[in-house]
């Protein structure tokens, strides 16, 4: 584990714990600081919350090494980014529209949302899509479309 917590009466100190990468902050990492707030969240006897680092550092902020390893999915020489984007957009556009314009508004809705209120949004917007387009979606499937990204 790479956060730990501690309870002290009314305080929850919440400490990073990676010191090999001077508690930067990965996926895993977040995560973990996500449930920990959550908790502290939920707790009523909970009053103040302490993030802090450990082994003589606070926070080196994202583990950069990290998001490298997963980004980007693809570079494109000079000059051909256009092409390359317009050719992936076209992908994109044959995928069932009611379910990819739901997750769009799902996001920029539940920008600022609790979590609760964000999973009920992305919940709402995928039950409008199924009830929309799953059944037809499910028949083409069956037959045979959608496998390998074939429309």
């Amino acid at each position: 584990m790479a956060v730990y917590v501690e309870k002290d009466g009314p305080v929850t100190v919440v400490t990073l714990s990676r010191p090999e990468v001077r508690n930067a902050v990965d996926r895993k990492t977040a995560e973990e600081l996500s449930a920990a707030f959550r908790a502290f969240e939920s707790d009523a006897s909970a009053r103040v919350a302490v993030l802090t680092g450990g082994q003589g550092h606070f926070c080196a902020g994202a583990d950069l090494t990290k998001i490298a390893d997963g980004m980007p999915n693809r570079v494109e020489p000079n000059g051909t980014a256009k092409k390359a984007a317009t050719e992936l957009a076209r992908q994109i556009a044959v995928f069932p529209q009611i379910c990819l314009r739901g997750d769009r508004l799902s996001a920029i809705e539940q920008f600022d949302q609790p979590f609760e209120k964000a999973m009920a949004n992305e919940f709402k917007h995928g039950l409008a899509s199924m009830a929309k387009e799953a059944g037809q979606g499910a028949a083409r499937f069956a037959k045979g479309a959608g496998r390998h990204g074939e429309f």
